[in-house]
């Protein structure tokens, strides 16, 4: 075999394999991942409390603790706002709201700390969705998977790559997941709102916390797509506990 005839097949094989690893599709990387992050396929059941430390430039720490129950469809998020112990969440899809311990609150209350039930709904959803990461990519009907997995590069780092694209309940938004091609643990993810701007974030994940069975990213840095300004990074604590 010639020189050229050799270069040239060996670049075709490069862009069909990674280090000799033959490129799944979409759902089975999905299936990959999901069997590294819950083993044990215990998502469905997940019960659990999740200590986060959330830092943002130029302000102060918050702490949350997210308690997910998906047997009895409840999420219920603990958090100090201005020297008030909050409570929110919601029980089979109806808010609940508690202040120092006290059940309700007031118009005023639920302005000034924002204790809408489009918000409380809204952060039901979205920790769902993250912490159910990439298990729930595998049964969330809102998304298109495109089948096609490419190989990338992020940061400086090679990965394997999936696309999925939401309409209507997480908005017009284009979603990238970034994934290990060695363990399959998912990396990093990316988004892109669907507008003129096609403004988003990306973030990398850093290390895992195991939870309720579950191998969770402990470190969560936020970047703007445009700039790469980092804006902010979520840490999930050791004190997280199986309920």
């Amino acid at each position: 075999m010639s020189i050229r005839l050799w270069i040239v097949f060996l670049l075709l094989s490069i862009t069909n394999t990674l280090w000799g690893q033959e490129l799944p599709d979409a759902r089975e990387l999905l299936e990959r991942s999901s069997t590294f992050h819950d083993p044990h396929g215990q998502w469905e059941t997940y019960q659990a409390e999740l200590s986060l430390k959330e830092t943002r430039p130029n302000a102060q720490d918050r702490y949350r603790t997210i308690s997910i129950d998906r047997p009895g469809s409840r999420t219920v998020i603990f958090q100090d706002l201005d020297s008030l112990t909050v409570l929110q969440g919601l029980d089979h899809g109806e808010p609940i709201v508690e202040i120092n311990g006290i059940p309700g609150a007031t118009e005023k209350e639920v302005r000034a700390l924002n204790l809408s039930r489009n918000r409380i709904t809204y952060l039901h959803n979205y920790y769902l969705y993250l912490y159910g990461l990439p298990m729930k990519l595998l049964t969330d009907t809102e998304g298109e998977i495109l089948p096609k997995v490419e190989q990338v590069t992020l940061m400086g780092e090679e990965y394997w790559a999936i696309d999925v694209r939401y309409s209507g309940v997480i908005r017009e938004h284009d979603w990238r997941f970034f994934f290990d091609p060695t363990t399959y643990a998912l990396k990093a993810y990316q988004f892109w709102r669907r507008s003129p701007t096609k403004d988003g974030e990306f973030v990398l994940l850093e290390e895992l916390e195991t939870v309720g069975g579950i191998r969770h990213p402990k470190v969560r840095v936020w970047y703007l797509n445009k700039e790469k300004q980092h804006i902010a990074t979520d840490i999930l604590l050791p004190e997280s506990v199986e309920q």
